[in-house]
């Protein structure tokens, strides 16, 4: 019988708090370069952009919450993402440079960069192979 997993509020409100701020400071740090770069039409483009990635982001978090971390032990899990990662990374060279650096990928008008990915999986697989090892 699979347990209900609980969700730390406090943890998630803290993390979602500090999205936040980050959020802020984008439209503090921008607000004049959009405004320019508008034509004085709006100097909240970067806020909105920031602001629709932190709520991705924060469901995102919300969802993985829901996940038994026991999931992440799974040998395949591991190292499926373990190569995507690996894929994803050698897969910018199949793109343009952009400003004379291969590090996004570009999809009908959208751009990623892989090592997002990375950033998540390195831990992941550490995690693994440390238990695995001890």
């Amino acid at each position: 019988m699979a347990k209900k997993l609980r969700t730390d509020w406090f943890l998630f409100a803290i993390a979602g708090s500090l999205a936040l701020f980050g959020t802020v400071m984008v439209y503090s740090a921008s607000a004049m370069i959009a405004l320019k770069e508008t034509q004085g039409e709006s100097q909240f483009t970067y806020f909105y952009k920031q602001l629709a990635f932190t709520v991705i982001g924060v469901t995102i978090m919300f969802l993985a919450s829901k996940i038994d971390y026991h999931q992440y032990q799974n040998k395949i899990i591991v190292y499926g993402l373990l190569a995507l990662t690996v894929v994803l990374l050698l897969a910018v060279f199949g793109f343009p440079p952009v400003n004379g650096a291969r590090r996004w990928l570009r999809f009908s008008g959208s751009s990623f960069q892989p090592s997002e990915i990375a950033k998540i999986t390195l831990p992941v697989f550490l995690a693994y192979f440390l238990a695995w090892v001890h």
